[in-house]
């Protein structure tokens, strides 16, 4: 998958819970695909469960990732597709994807 601006960020993070890791999973194109994240620390702030599903194009890649203002106490989950050109790599928000239950 190309490095994108959130990838090449994570070394910066250096807040509360902020040691940012990435998985990378093959998924089968054209079906659809629930993600399911959620967290919690020991002061009792949690977000979640938050699911979202989507249909994944063949060759497309994608990045999704919880963003949490600890200040405000709020989360949200980003899903956006990866596309890369010979000058850039850009984020594009998946406009397709919509909250599920936990299983779909």
């Amino acid at each position: 998958m190309p490095e994108t601006v959130n990838t090449k960020m994570q070394n910066e993070k250096d807040g509360l819970l902020s040691k940012a890791y990435y998985k990378e999973y093959t998924v089968k194109p054209d079906e659809i695909l629930t993600i399911f994240t959620a967290l919690g620390d020991a002061s009792g702030f949690h977000c979640g469960p938050i699911a979202f599903s989507f249909t994944p194009k063949a060759g497309a890649d994608y990045e999704g990732f919880l963003e949490v203002n600890w200040k405000e106490k709020i989360c949200r989950f980003n899903l956006n597709e990866i596309v890369k050109s010979d000058q850039s790599t850009d984020l594009v928000s998946v406009n397709t994807a919509y909250r599920s239950s936990r299983c779909e």
